[in-house]
């Protein structure tokens, strides 16, 4: 995807205004995390009034960069033996949710990957962004669960891990890198122990 931002910006040189304005909107996107409250809408307005131009113009472009655009890569980036993983669960009536600062549900459907509940933690609804807990405490009042019976797994300890703490959840994260508390490599290594407790 980097890629194709890279020539769309050769090909498109206005793409670079395009650059800067996701860099802009993350950036306070960011910073809601940070201190736990704010929505995309208001990212999409502070966003417009540091570049002078209009909210609308704004949300389209991230939509289209973070939303449409990665569903044509996405699939060759999903992780071995994740589905396989996931079925495992299921097949111990384990649910499965999923908790991001985007909408998930048509990355989950380009993925081939599915779950019993997604909450959209950037939604209006919601406009708490990880590490913020409430999107996970949502999910855990859906699958009528104790936090502490939750396993909550991601890839960044000052977010996933940290919301995971927030809530009483337990956390696994997914890194190459050993990190300060539980990880894991790769999916076939949580597969197999898990298959291995059966």
């Amino acid at each position: 995807m980097v890629l194709h931002l890279v020539t769309h910006c050769l090909i498109h040189p206005t793409t670079i205004r395009s650059a800067r304005l996701i860099w802009t909107f993350r950036r306070h996107y960011e910073r809601f995390a940070v201190e736990g409250t704010g929505d995309r809408a208001a990212g999409y307005v502070l966003a417009a009034s540091q570049l002078g131009i209009s909210v609308k113009r704004v949300q389209e472009v991230i939509e289209d960069w973070m939303l449409v655009v990665p569903l044509r890569y996405i699939r060759a980036c999903r992780f071995p033996f994740v589905a396989e993983f996931m079925s495992e669960l299921r097949r111990r009536s384990i649910k499965i949710g999923v908790l991001s600062d985007y909408p998930s549900e048509r990355k989950l459907c380009a993925l081939e990957l599915n779950a019993e509940a997604v909450i959209d933690a950037g939604s209006e609804e919601v406009a708490a962004p990880k590490p913020h807990p409430k999107g996970l405490l949502m999910i855990c009042e859906q699958f009528e669960v104790e936090p502490s019976n939750v396993l909550f797994i991601g890839d960044r300890e000052d977010r996933d891990a940290e919301a995971a703490r927030r809530a009483g959840a337990h956390y696994l994260l997914k890194t190459a890198h050993r990190p300060y508390g539980p990880y894991f490599s790769s999916y076939q290594d949580l597969l197999n122990s898990l298959k291995a407790t059966a």
